[in-house]
């Protein structure tokens, strides 16, 4: 079985070393462009708030923080019995 080399011709080889290698974007991936801003509760179009240190909040309220807690729980109960025995529990409520 035969195997045809690659070759290329020295003019393509010089030219592929000679071009500038691509420039890299100044610019930081981590902005604020307001997507860090919201508040964490998918059901809540309200403004994160920021703490008295400066630091940033995920959650509007403290309401929209233990909703946000409950749904991660109700997730995690989720993946754990399945959609059928999540439906029968909360009849069950």
């Amino acid at each position: 079985m035969e195997a045809t080399a690659l070759t290329t011709n020295s003019a393509e080889t010089e030219a592929m070393t000679t071009t500038e290698s691509a420039t890299c974007a100044r610019t930081a991936l981590t902005q604020l462009n307001g997507h860090s801003d919201r508040c964490a509760n998918p059901f809540c179009e309200g403004v994160a708030r920021r703490s008295a240190r400066g630091k940033h909040g995920r959650y509007c309220s403290d309401r929209c923080r233990m909703d946000g807690y409950a749904l991660r729980r109700v997730k995690a109960l989720l993946d754990r019995v399945g959609v059928i025995e999540f439906h029968r529990l909360l009849d069950e409520v």
